[in-house]
């Protein structure tokens, strides 16, 4: 079966740690960019989205067919069996012959490689935190000096006189008109050229798919100084934007939005884990999250990211956790121990 929007049965094989980008209703916010041509193929028991995306506008993700979704940096495999199938089916359906699934989770990964005899290639990493009450979260930290960075952080938080409210997007003040500005404030900060309006469509378009499973925190005096936009997904929370008012300043904004709050949000609705993302790897592991690697498989060459370049991002005992999940012959080849799917070698 192929189809340009996910069909009815899409909403149970997404339901995986991790699946939350592979959702019917992310998947259609994404696709109403209307760069690339959809296809979402159910071939035997695998779901695999397939964007033909040659005018692709995001620098993170390759030109071409692009397998996995092409918006979120997280892809699981969706499903039991062969996947080569499925692809060769997304390749017959485009009317090309390569193709890239970029940003799969180890283990996805190692199947993808097992099925298809493609090497895996290191795309990023991304940080994931498991979920338990704020209090306890920051006593399990692992040295002395965060424990009390993270409690300093959340006293001038309150010091500063802001507090944090709850609000579906689209809710209240939580509108993408008043988001949008902040959005990009931190956008163009980071080197990014989006406009304010371009930004404010984004979350137009993610309100009218995503309202019922989304959560913003909004932090505020007299005005709204910044917020993060996360998402609920079976039992995992997704960060998914933050922005700031960056003329105020936002005395320790980043760790109680970004983290704190939809920690605290996680633990009271029993949810189990949090996923934080790409990027801000030493900010998020300071308190208290860890990195996981993501991996590219494709069938033409590519460049990987490189290792130490990550590695050099985080503090020493985290980056050599981070060097022992994969073992590299030069920063540009990933080596995989093709008897052990489960993990890199």
């Amino acid at each position: 079966m192929i189809t340009p929007t996910p069909p009815p049965a899409w909403e149970d094989a997404c339901r995986v740690p991790g699946g939350f980008y592979l959702s019917p209703q992310w998947l259609r916010s994404a696709d109403g960019d209307h760069i690339s041509q959809p296809a979402y193929i159910i071939e035997g028991d695998v779901y695999l989205a397939a964007h033909y995306s040659p005018q692709e506008n995001n620098a993170f993700y390759p030109k071409g067919l692009i397998l996995g979704g092409r918006r979120g940096y997280l892809s699981p495999v969706l499903g039991g069996g062969d996947v080569a199938p499925a692809i060769a089916a997304a390749c017959a359906h485009h009317g090309v012959d390569t193709w890239a699934w970029p940003y799969l989770p180890t283990a996805a990964a190692a199947r993808v490689a097992r099925d298809t005899g493609q090497v895996p290639l290191l795309a990023g990493a991304h940080c994931v935190l498991d979920v338990s009450p704020v209090e306890d979260h920051i006593d399990a930290m692992s040295s002395r000096q965060r424990r009390t960075n993270a409690r300093r952080e959340l006293r001038r938080f309150h010091e500063a006189g802001l507090t944090v409210t709850r609000h579906r997007l689209g809710e209240g003040p939580a509108t993408p008109e008043a988001l949008g500005p902040l959005l990009g404030q931190v956008q163009r900060a980071y080197g990014h050229d989006h406009s304010d309006e371009i930004l404010t469509d984004l979350l137009c378009r993610q309100r009218d798919e995503l309202a019922d499973s989304s959560v913003v925190f909004l932090a505020r005096d007299t005005a709204v100084a910044g917020f993060s936009l996360c998402y609920r997904f079976g039992e995992d929370l997704y960060v998914r934007l933050v922005g700031f008012d960056r003329q105020r300043g936002h005395v320790g904004a980043y760790g109680v939005l970004a983290i704190f709050e939809p920690l605290a949000y996680a633990a009271d609705n029993g949810l189990r884990r949090i996923f934080l993302g790409m990027e801000s790897f030493e900010a998020k592991v300071r308190r208290g999250a860890r990195v996981e690697p993501l991996w590219t498989l494709a069938n033409y060459p590519l460049v990987p990211a490189s290792v130490e370049r990550i590695a050099a991002q985080l503090p020493p005992t985290e980056a050599d956790a981070f060097r022992q999940s994969c073992t590299i012959k030069s920063d540009t080849r990933v080596l995989w121990r093709t008897c052990d799917h489960d993990r890199p070698l």
